[in-house]
């Protein structure tokens, strides 16, 4: 599985989420390039440790050819509002391996492990992970912590139905163990 963390700005059109064809069923329009006080290569070496011991393969340069999925870090701040600091699909299962996720700046300056947490969060709802009320858990709902939590904690919010069956493979209803669903990924 690989995730391309886009710093360089992009634009999206609309339709079935695809990273190869920059399209995108969660967003539309040309999103700018990653202008943070944080430098993006401290940033993105923040991201691969969070996903070091999982099945994936991070890069921030765009692949020649996919499937892959794409975390497009935006200096743009969130259509909804300064409170929103990621956008992105629940994908079940990772059903589609080509997902498109957003991050906004929303002008804050950061660190570059809360940076890499919220495209942590962001990326980790493309393969399925709802939010949780664990306060470490990096899919917290209201400030992502720094790692993913291997314990079972319960769902926070919206939940997805069709994501019950990944959930309940580790957890009972109601709650999730993203450590151990991404250490699933891949079989």
């Amino acid at each position: 599985m690989t995730v391309f963390v886009n710093f360089d700005g992009v634009t999206l059109t609309e339709g079935t989420d695809d990273a190869t064809t920059d399209t995108s069923s969660i967003a539309d329009g040309t999103f700018a390039p990653y202008a943070g006080t944080v430098p993006a290569e401290d940033v993105f070496a923040a991201f691969e440790a969070i996903f070091a011991p999982y099945p994936v393969c991070a890069t921030d340069v765009r692949p020649d050819e996919g499937p892959y999925a794409m975390v497009v870090v935006t200096a743009d701040t969130s259509p909804y509002g300064p409170g929103v600091g990621e956008l992105a699909g629940i994908d079940c299962g990772d059903g589609n391996p080509k997902s498109v996720a957003l991050v906004f700046e929303n002008g804050s300056v950061d660190t570059a492990a809360g940076i890499a947490a919220r495209i942590a969060h962001a990326f980790a709802h493309t393969l399925g992970l709802e939010h949780v009320d664990e306060p470490s858990d990096v899919l917290n709902v209201s400030s992502p912590g720094t790692s993913f939590v291997d314990a079972c904690s319960d769902l926070v919010g919206p939940q997805d139905p069709v994501c019950g069956a990944q959930h309940e493979a580790f957890c009972p209803p109601g709650q999730q163990n993203g450590h151990a669903e991404l250490s699933a990924l891949g079989g």
